[in-house]
C-alpha cells in the first residue's frame, strides 16, 4: 500500500503511463486513505484554480527608485573611471619623463677620473 501514497499527486499532473493510471485506480478502489488524499488534493486545485490572477508587475513608485539607483550607481562608475583616466595619464608621463631625467642628471655628473685630468 505505501507504494501508492504519492500517486495522487502523480495522477493530477497527468504524469503517469496508463498501466500506472489503472493500478492506481484499483488501488484507489480499494484504499480509503489514498482517496482521501486525492480528495483533498482536488480540493486544493480547485481552489487554485478559483482565485484570481495576481499582477505582479511592480509599481512605478519601485521603477522610478530602481532607475534613479541605477543612474546614481553610473555616475559614480562614471566618476571613479574619470579619476583612474587622470591617475594613469600621470603615470604615463612619469614612465616618459622619468628615463630622460634620469639620463639627464647621469650626463651632468662627470666622473672623478675625468675631473682630474682635466
Amino acid at each position: 500500500m505505501k507504494r501508492f501514497e504519492h500517486h495522487p499527486t502523480i495522477i493530477e499532473l497527468g504524469a503517469t503511463g496508463f498501466e500506472n493510471r489503472a493500478a492506481t485506480r484499483r488501488h484507489l478502489a480499494a484504499c480509503s486513505p489514498c482517496r482521501t488524499r486525492l480528495a483533498e488534493l482536488e480540493h486544493v486545485r480547485q481552489a487554485l484554480a478559483s482565485t484570481a490572477p495576481v499582477d505582479l508587475t511592480p509599481g512605478r513608485v519601485l521603477t522610478d527608485g530602481a532607475l534613479a539607483q541605477l543612474r546614481r550607481q553610473k555616475a559614480s562608475v562614471v566618476r571613479v573611471n574619470g579619476l583612474l583616466s587622470v591617475v594613469s595619464a600621470i603615470f604615463a608621463a612619469f614612465a616618459v619623463l622619468l628615463p630622460r631625467h634620469k639620463a639627464a642628471a647621469a650626463a651632468s655628473v662627470v666622473p672623478k677620473e675625468e675631473a682630474e685630468h682635466d
